[in-house]
């Protein structure tokens, strides 16, 4: 997918031409009058021997990857992109045409003065580009801007020098996959989209539930807990088919920690736990309030031991520094309850190697206070006051929900688009030119914010949430949905240097489609408007776009000079998989009889035709939608297709299908 976008672009430039505008803006990047590195060609890349089995400490990972191993991927993208072969070795000098790749410690620091092995500097000329990264992940955000800067260059790395480094040490994306499931694959490509962006982290919410409108029913309510364990104490804890056992999730979190992504795994508890208390009644035993069931009851003898023991099973399974406990939205009137609670997995977590952290919740206490090194995740103003958390010794992340919140599909308090006004002209009202950063918390009192540079500001995250539910939205419109906040955050949480609304705009869809290792976009590549086109009676199964789609057959299917007939049990099977926003189908075809049924499948969705019923989509959720008019958002009518009489169906949609 890479390849063939970039192919298209392959054109020498001048210095006067050069698109700088990468995600995130470097720093400082100074041009020279050299001729540019073509990065197209092929290129022998040379990680520095005496660097290539360095992996950095400093990290949030446990699995930190090495240097060589960085290099090892970049050269995967490379070769994903312009269709070559890369050559990769280590060396112990640079080759005389290529990437050389070493390690400089310690000439980077945050903005608190802290060093950090995620800064990089690039040297580049026409024959040459050195990276020197402060640590090897500074080495492989390097080549995120390699990428990015030659993909808006026809395939030309410009000539000149970058020094660049990220402002915060946290910088991330959270996904709701409690309320909605989402494979680990799937999980594993958005991993590889947030790396393009320089975020660092993917925190995913693993247990959570839909707010029961009718409390009495809460048994039947949604609520699901995504960790699966072969351990008998906590069979009927996870729904196995929607969960994810010790080998799966192991393998997402390397393949994260490869690109640079540390998962951040969050057991929300002891509110939105309605998977607990579900689990527990199953078992005859009450742990929830009376009044509300999706809040634990910590004033119950062994509450507390419970939440204790779910996280003894499964924090050997997380490979990171810090784990999220979630404790947030819980009754004041049991606030010294609370803050115990807090307190006592805050000592149970830290005693086996971790830190954590919490969602920023106001508790009204006058005997007791939440321990000092518990990192506070902030959401809300109404919560807790940031710059108040900060005066007070807490290390504090900036998730506020005015800035980032969007939830899937419907909200009225958090619409599912990203406003970028309030990231490029920040406050309420609106602050012509005041770019948001990670300080940033408050938007009506701009003034009541903390100094950038406190040591206390571990950095942001931007939440998304499932609230209405598994079947409110589905995988791919997760990312259609939120693309535009990953890539803005990304961009100003590393450092907003000098970026603004129109040159980000004029990049960010283009970026979007070429982030190496994922294809949520579902691009395909296309000589022209036409995608794929097929006259049976005319060419066969060749592809009349020009593209060489060419399809083939299964079973019994017969090519005629009317078209191709096929019969119960054939297929017609494209190349393609799926191809995403915004395209038109068209289909002719004629029924032989009101009971016959087509199907046309693909990797996201399935659509069923069938005389006299209305068009429906199954997407990979295994919820069914009906096909809707863009104009009128009406369902489309009833589809009636007489025998032998040819129809013309024309609909749009995300994700069409290939077979």
């Amino acid at each position: 997918m890479f390849a063939l976008l970039l192919s298209l672009l392959v054109l020498p430039l001048v210095a006067k031409c050069y698109n700088l505008n990468v995600l995130p803006q470097p720093r400082s990047w100074t041009l020279s009058s050299a001729p540019p590195f073509p990065l197209f060609a092929p290129v022998t890349i040379v990680v520095d021997a005496a660097y290539q089995n360095y992996s950095d400490a400093d990290g949030m990972t446990l699995i930190p990857p090495s240097l060589h191993a960085f290099a090892s991927l970049f050269a995967e993208d490379l070769a994903s992109a312009y269709n070559s072969q890369p050559t990769l070795k280590a060396g112990t000098s640079p080759p005389d045409y290529g990437i050389f790749l070493t390690i400089t410690h310690n000439t980077t620091t945050l903005l608190d003065g802290t060093s950090t092995g995620e800064g990089y500097r690039v040297s580049s000329s026409a024959s040459l580009i050195t990276i020197e990264g402060s640590g090897a992940r500074g080495a492989w955000w390097a080549t995120r801007t390699l990428l990015q800067a030659a993909a808006l260059n026809g395939g030309w790395f410009p000539a000149g020098e970058i020094v660049d480094g990220p402002d915060y040490g946290i910088r991330g994306h959270m996904l709701d996959a409690a309320r909605h499931w989402y494979s680990a694959e799937y999980l594993t490509e958005f991993c590889h989209y947030l790396s393009f962006f320089k975020l660092n982290e993917f925190h995913v919410h693993l247990s959570d539930n839909v707010y029961p409108a009718a409390t009495e029913e809460w048994r039947s309510y949604y609520a699901r807990f995504r960790l699966w364990s072969n351990n008998p104490a906590f069979s009927g804890l996870a729904h196995q088919n929607e969960s994810y056992d010790q080998a799966t999730f192991a393998a997402f979190q390397s393949s994260c920690a490869a690109r640079g992504v540390t998962v951040i795994p969050e057991i929300e508890a002891p509110g939105h736990a309605l998977p607990l208390s579900q689990w527990q009644d199953s078992m005859g035993k009450q742990v929830y309030i009376d009044t509300d069931p999706t809040l634990l009851n910590l004033s119950i003898p062994g509450v507390t031991e419970m939440v204790e023991n779910i996280w003894t099973e499964f924090l050997p399974w997380f490979e990171t520094q810090e784990v999220c406990i979630g404790a947030d939205e819980y009754p004041s009137d049991l606030a010294d309850e609370y803050i115990t609670f807090v307190n006592d997995l805050n000592t149970l977590i830290k005693g086996r190697g971790k830190h954590i952290r919490a969602w920023g919740t106001d508790e009204p206490s006058n005997t007791t206070s939440i321990d000092k090194d518990v990192i506070i995740q902030h959401w809300a103003l109404f919560a807790t006051d940031p710059y108040a958390l900060i005066q007070k010794g807490y290390p504090v992340i900036n998730s506020q929900d005015w800035v980032f919140y969007e939830v899937l599909k419907y909200s009225d308090s958090y619409p599912p688009t990203t406003n970028l006004t309030r990231f490029f002209d920040f406050g309420d009202p609106p602050v012509p030119g005041l770019t948001w950063n990670t300080s940033l918390f408050n938007w009506t009192d701009i003034p009541y914010n903390p100094s950038p540079t406190t040591p206390l500001l571990r950095g942001a995250i931007a939440p998304v949430w499932n609230d209405n539910g598994p079947r409110a939205s589905t995988d791919l419109e997760a990312f259609y949905e939120t693309r535009v906040l990953i890539s803005v955050a990304g961009a100003l949480s590393w450092g907003a240097n000098s970026l603004k609304m129109e040159a980000y705009d004029s990049v960010r869809e283009y970026l979007e489609n070429i982030a190496p290792g994922q294809n949520l976009n579902r691009f395909v590549a296309s000589k022209g408007p036409t995608v794929l086109s097929y006259d049976f009676s005319r060419s066969g199964l060749t592809d009349l776009s020009g593209n060489g789609y060419n399809a083939h057959v299964l079973g019994p299917v017969n090519l005629t000079s009317s078209g191709l007939v096929i019969l119960s049990g054939g297929s017609l099977i494209t190349p393609l998989g799926s191809l995403g926003l915004n395209h038109t189908y068209a289909l002719a075809l004629s029924l032989s009889s009101p009971s016959t049924i087509l199907k046309i499948t693909g990797p996201d969705t399935l659509l069923t035709l069938q005389n006299g019923q209305p068009l429906v989509m199954r997407a990979s959720n295994g919820a069914e939608y009906p096909l809707r008019n863009l104009t009128t958002n009406a369902t489309t009518p009833r589809h009636n297709c007489k025998a032998r009489e040819s129809g013309r169906l024309e609909s749009r949609w995300a994700g069409s299908e290939s077979r």
